[in-house]
This record gives C-alpha cells, structure tokens and sequence, in this order.
C-alpha cells in the first residue's frame, strides 16, 4: 500500500515506482524513488520544485513535488513531498506508509526482504521475496534482480524499507538492469537530514535517569 507508480502524464507513460515512507514533523507525506525516474522525467523537462505524477495502490492520482535527488551517476536517489492526492485531504489524510529504518539497523546475509513496485509499467504493484546479499562496503544487492518499473520501488524487512531500487555501474541508459542493487540506509538518511526531514518514529527516546 506504501508504493506507488510513477508517471509522466503529457508522454503517457510510467518511469518507475515510488515508495511512501511517512508524514515528517512538518505534517508532509514523504516519497522516495529512484534518482534515475527523476533523471528520466528531465527529458519531459522535469526540475526541482516541479511535480511528478503518480497513481497509488487504489488508482487515485496523485502530484508530488520533487525536493531534492541524486542522479544515476551518484547515488540514485529522489525525495519527493506528496501535495495532492485524488479524492483526499492530505493533511488530514491517513495514507499507508513504510517505516524507514534507522541508519545503524542491523543486516546481514541471507536476510529475507521483499521488494515492491510496480515491474513492466504494470497497473498492479508487485511483491518479491529475496534474499540480501553485502558487499565490503556496505552495498545491498539481492540474488533476484529488479526489472523496468522496478525503479524506485522500496526493499523492505519485517517493517521497515531499507533500500530503494537503483541501477548498478550506470547501466540505466542501456536498459540493463543486471545486478541491479539498492540504495542504502546511509544515503537516504543523508539526504533526509540535507533538507531538514525528520519523521517522529526515528527519533531515539533517551532516558535520564
């Protein structure tokens, strides 16, 4: 229910998938997606500040404002503000999320995840149990590979995202989505804390005793 599907709504076509991650302290709903669906949109003459259409699990339309991304060539990442959704007040709205985990959570091979979004620009959003696999430097791939669509879909364990699909070595403009990995926990807390988003469910409770 925390995924979406983006689109470009003048070319009729879907980019990727989108993946709520909850209302921060501002009273926003906070969106991440791909870098490179934000990248793509650019073609369509898409910046920051603009809106990006998308259609959440029910098919009600939506716009949401792209705040600030790193493109493929980086780190593959977007952070977009929802400001309308079809048929619904946002600020008084409950809309499904997916908690993002802490920065510090614990993973380790083999771990069970699933990964959701929206594979071939299909209607229905998609749920694909994998297993993580780690590489030295902390990058998350998983031993089944995402495909078109999949792009900015969340990677999710127990309840919580810890990754965002991405591309590996560039390979996006040749459409090979072979050892397709993740955008880590690491990156995404960097971009958050770089434009002020806090959400009240990461906050640590500290005790003075």
């Amino acid at each position: 229910e925390a995924s979406v599907r983006i689109y470009d709504k003048s070319a009729g076509i879907t980019i990727g998938s989108g993946t709520i991650i909850g209302k921060d302290t501002n009273g926003d709903y906070i969106m991440l997606t791909a870098g490179h669906v934000i990248d793509e949109l650019n073609s369509f003459s898409m910046k920051s500040g603009d809106n990006v259409g998308f259609v959440n699990f029910e098919g009600k339309n939506g716009l949401a404002e792209v705040i600030d991304y790193l493109d493929y060539k980086k780190n593959d990442i977007a952070l977009l503000k929802i400001k309308k959704m079809e048929g619904i007040n946002i600020q008084e709205a409950d809309i499904p999320y997916i908690k993002l985990a802490p920065e510090d959570h614990e993973l380790n091979a083999n771990d069970n995840v699933v990964r959701i979004g929206y594979p071939n620009a299909e209607n229905i959003c998609h749920l694909t149990s994998c297993k993580i696999y780690l590489e030295v430097d902390g990058t998350i791939y998983t031993n089944k590979a995402a495909v078109p669509g999949e792009s900015g879909g969340g990677l999710i364990k127990g309840d919580n995202l810890i990754g965002i699909v991405k591309t590996r070595n560039n390979l996006f403009r040749s459409k090979d989505f072979t050892g397709t990995g993740y955008t880590d926990l690491f990156v995404i807390h960097k971009l958050l804390n770089k434009n002020g988003i806090k959400f009240d469910y990461l906050e640590k409770i500290i005790l003075v005793i």
